[in-house]
């Protein structure tokens, strides 16, 4: 998902928006879990808006 992001931090400031990707990835969880819980889940943002899904969490693993 592409958005637009404030960058801005102080309310005399003026605003100062960019464009990220963010990426939503469910994490892995234990077999008894019926569903992942709320801190099963990683959220991924790059300023690089055309890289796709599978190279983002290919440049967070390499992290």
């Amino acid at each position: 998902m592409v958005v637009d992001l404030n960058l801005k931090d102080r309310k005399d400031e003026a605003a100062r928006w960019i464009k990220v990707r963010l990426l939503f990835v469910r994490g892995v969880f234990d077999s008894d879990m019926v569903q992942p819980g709320k801190h099963d889940w990683c959220l991924c943002l790059s300023t690089d808006t055309k890289l796709d899904a599978q190279k983002m969490l290919e440049l967070y693993a390499m992290r």
